[in-house]
């Protein structure tokens, strides 16, 4: 599943969160699994894992890290924002989420609430 968003300029980006991006994140800012699940971030690490998620495109229209920042205002902030947390939502489901029940895949993953 592909969430896009727009930044000021009309260019069109696709969250990809793959799991070198969410290895990423954890290791590189101060999210821990359970944050991700509970979708529990602050604003700088959302930023952050925004970058991460769509750095490749980036790179492909070559711009830096500080490009993209700068083409990201406080309009497209929120809608970026929701993009980020819909693709977190299609694939970290919880269980509530989950038709006939059951447990998050990643309920019993370590920094989990969940895990022993």
């Amino acid at each position: 599943m592909s969430v896009t968003f727009k930044d000021c300029e009309g260019r069109e980006w696709s969250v990809r969160l793959t799991l070198g991006v969410i290895n990423r994140a954890l290791s590189e800012t101060r999210i821990t699994l359970a944050d991700l699940q509970a979708q529990k971030i602050e604003l700088k690490d959302v930023i952050s894992v925004l970058w991460f998620s769509v750095e490749k495109q980036a790179r492909e229209r070559k711009m830096s890290r500080a490009d993209f920042e700068d083409a990201i205002t406080l309009a497209e902030i929120k809608t970026a924002g929701l993009a980020l947390a819909e693709s977190f939502k299609a694939a970290m489901p919880s269980a509530a989420d989950q038709s006939g029940g059951g447990e998050s895949p990643l309920a019993e993953a370590p920094g989990s609430p969940a895990a022993p």
